[in-house]
């Protein structure tokens, strides 16, 4: 027996606005709107109604009819209207592509990030996830630093995703670390540690990303596809 997470990727589209508009609710075209920059209006966009009509798909509902809530630490879940115990999701974003996560029983987080520099990636790893870490990072290769850096990053987003609670809410106990190849792993020494499993996301090319979701009685397996919101709604109408 196995929890499926179905990680599904895709690139944000300009030219799908009135048809991704349409199944968003009034909030979401309110915030759609308050964005200056067009590209992130159109990662909003694509990433909010994708994840509407997989979300219908799932449990049936119509893509407009799912209601969103944040609870107390922003993290944004689902409401039904005929099922109670809907799936969990993630989604995240960076230059040039989206990514939704969801899983059928457990909670789940993804996070992927655009591979660029970031010049002050040791003080960054020493200050969210200690000294340890950051000695860690400044022992890889100088030329796999910053991408080290980046895997890093994303696990640990990926974990504040999946558990709920922000960076603000770990008290400073990310149980992310460097493996002695330079690849995160989850930091079995602090307890938290053992209820979560983590994945890198493969084959980004340009990108890194990072899935953590919750343990659960059957083994977790992940399966990823690159896709587009046409494609989806499509797939909805011969459903």
């Amino acid at each position: 027996m196995s929890s499926q997470i179905d990680l599904w990727l895709f690139r944000p589209e300009p030219d799908i606005a009135d048809d991704a508009l349409r199944v968003l609710d009034q909030q979401e075209l309110d915030r759609a709107a308050k964005f200056s920059r067009s590209t992130d209006r159109d990662h909003f966009v694509t990433t909010r109604a994708s994840l509407r009509c997989l979300l219908a798909r799932a449990t049936g509902e119509r893509p407009e009819e799912i209601r969103f809530v944040c609870d107390s630490f922003g993290k944004p879940n689902a409401r039904y209207r005929t099922c109670k115990n809907g799936p969990h999701f993630s989604t995240s974003h960076a230059q040039g592509m989206c990514a939704i996560a969801i899983s059928g029983s457990d909670p789940v987080g993804v996070d992927i990030e655009r591979r660029r520099e970031i010049r002050e990636r040791r003080w960054i790893a020493g200050n969210i996830f200690g000294n340890e870490v950051s000695t860690g990072l400044a022992g890889v290769p100088l030329s796999q630093e910053n991408d080290a850096f980046l895997r890093l990053w994303t696990a640990a987003e990926a974990f504040v995703k999946a558990t709920g609670r922000g960076f603000a809410g770990t008290d400073g106990q990310i149980p992310i670390s460097l493996a002695t190849d330079g690849s995160p792993r989850l930091n079995d020494r602090q307890p938290c540690a053992a209820e979560w499993r983590l994945w890198e996301i493969e084959n980004l090319a340009d990108y890194t990303g990072s899935i953590v979701v919750r343990k659960s009685g059957a083994e977790n397996r992940c399966r990823s596809r690159m896709t587009n919101f046409r494609a989806l709604t499509l797939e909805a109408e011969v459903d």
